[in-house]
């Protein structure tokens, strides 16, 4: 089974990391939701099952603001600045 991992920095218009703050990822099949760190992190981790990648949503305040996607054993990082 693919297993890969999503990190996730949410920063504010200060470049500063946003604590507490709520983000939803979804999947092809399925959805996580998890709150970011006293940083402004917040990671998932999914099993893709057969398939070589997983491809997700990234959805903050119901707006998207990301596509991602990483391969088998891999882990895909990037950065948001809210307001921006």
């Amino acid at each position: 089974m693919a297993l890969v991992r999503f990190k996730i920095h949410l920063l504010d218009e200060n470049g500063k990391g946003s604590p507490d703050t709520m983000l939803h990822v979804f999947y092809a099949i399925g959805a996580d939701t998890a709150i970011t760190d006293a940083e402004g992190w917040v990671e998932f981790e999914k099993e893709c099952g057969s398939e070589p990648s997983c491809k997700a949503r990234v959805i903050y305040q119901d707006e998207m603001i990301g596509n991602i996607e990483a391969k088998d054993g891999g882990t895909f990082s990037f950065s948001v600045i809210r307001g921006a």
